[in-house]
Parts: C-alpha cells; structure tokens; sequence
C-alpha cells in the first residue's frame, strides 16, 4: 500500500510590501505552523414553537481565522524588526494590515493569499534554548489561491 501525504518541510510565509506592484518577503526561521484555523459562527435558533426539544442552530459568518507559529528570533532579521517594512515587530507597532501568503509544498506549489495583521507576539529565552517569538497573524480577508 502506498503512503499517502505530502510533507510540509519548506512551507513558507511571505509578507507584502504595501506598494504596486506587490513584492513579498519570505519570513525567516519560521518553526512549525498551525492554520488557517478557520471557523464558522452559529447562533442556536431553538424556539418554544417548534415542540421539538433539540436544538437547533443557523451558521452566520466565517471567521478566517489566524497563522501560528514560532519564530527563531533574530532582532537584525529584516523580516522580526521594528525599523523594516517586512518586520513582524513593525506590523505589530504600527497596526499595519498586509497582504501575505503561505505557499504549500504540494506539487502544484499553491499559494494562498490572503490579508492579515500581527495579532500577538510573545517572546521566551530559555536557558537551554535560543530566542523565540511565538507569532499570531489575523486573517481578514477569505483566502484565495494565487
């Protein structure tokens, strides 16, 4: 029996630059990444009127959801800083919303693109380790396939 799955190593995240025409940037020392993590919201619409005790729900809007994932932190990395405008640190500090895309490692080198801003960022230093930033981007735009 064959096995089945497509290895993920080299799955990339790329930021844009904002101008037209659009460059990106791959982020760099990117570790494993979760999401999209897309979901859906529901209202439950039970009512007395139906005389059916179950419930009953309705899917309202889709929530695209967020990109974890941990850095490999490196202050000078153009792509982590504060001063660049590809740095995570920068998105974050100015709430700057950017078109972005993750490319997938499948043979047919889908990318996924979709805008998004730097909703978390959060640092840790062990000291059997090295500097890491776990990093949350926001998705606000439903995601397309460029």
């Amino acid at each position: 029996m064959p096995v089945s799955g497509i290895p993920s190593f080299g799955t990339q995240i790329q930021i844009g630059d904002g101008l037209s025409p659009q460059t990106f940037k791959t982020i760099s020392h990117v570790g494993d990444i979760t999401g999209p993590s897309t979901t859906s919201r529901v209202k439950e619409t039970t009512a007395h009127s139906t005389l059916i005790p179950h419930s009953t729900w309705v899917q309202t809007i889709i929530d695209d959801g967020q990109l974890k994932f941990p850095l490999f932190y490196d202050p000078s990395d153009v792509t982590h800083n504060l001063t660049a405008p590809y740095g995570l640190e920068y998105l974050f500090q100015n709430r700057i919303t950017r078109a972005m895309r993750l490319i997938k490692t499948d043979p047919t080198g889908e990318k996924r693109q979709f805008d998004g801003f730097v909703e978390a960022l959060s640092e840790t230093y062990m000291v059997a380790g090295v500097m890491e930033r776990q990093c949350t981007i926001r998705i606000v735009t439903p995601p397309s396939i460029v």
